[in-house]
């Protein structure tokens, strides 16, 4: 926002609400005077009135974008170990079957020093 003065060091109330990101050109810093008005002390003809972001803004920026690349880095880490899994896991092949029914009945065959 931006606008002209005819007389320089008189407040201007403006109707805009206060935040802690104004900046101002031409004039002293931003003052709140109620919950929906502000005043500048302008100290040039022209007014420049913008708002810009806070360090606390960016540091909440940089930490959700953290976050949302931490959590993407889990998801594919996630997704790599259940492919591993998957992988590592035995698959159903009859002839497994065959081989532990096989042992089985030698398991259960007494041995010499059982024998009556």
């Amino acid at each position: 926002m931006s606008f002209t003065v005819d007389r320089t060091g008189v407040p201007m109330l403006v109707r805009m609400s206060w935040a802690p990101g104004w900046k101002v050109s031409g004039a002293t810093s931003v003052l709140r005077a109620a919950p929906n008005f502000i005043v500048v002390v302008p100290t040039d003809k022209n007014v420049r009135i913008a708002m810009s972001r806070t360090t606390s803004e960016h540091v909440g920026n940089a930490l959700s974008a953290l976050g949302i690349v931490t959590l993407g880095a889990l998801a594919v880490t996630d997704r790599r170990r259940q492919r591993q899994r998957q992988r590592n896991t035995p698959t159903d092949d009859p002839t497994d079957d065959a081989t532990d029914d096989a042992l089985a009945s030698i398991a259960a065959v007494p041995s010499l020093d059982q024998r009556d």
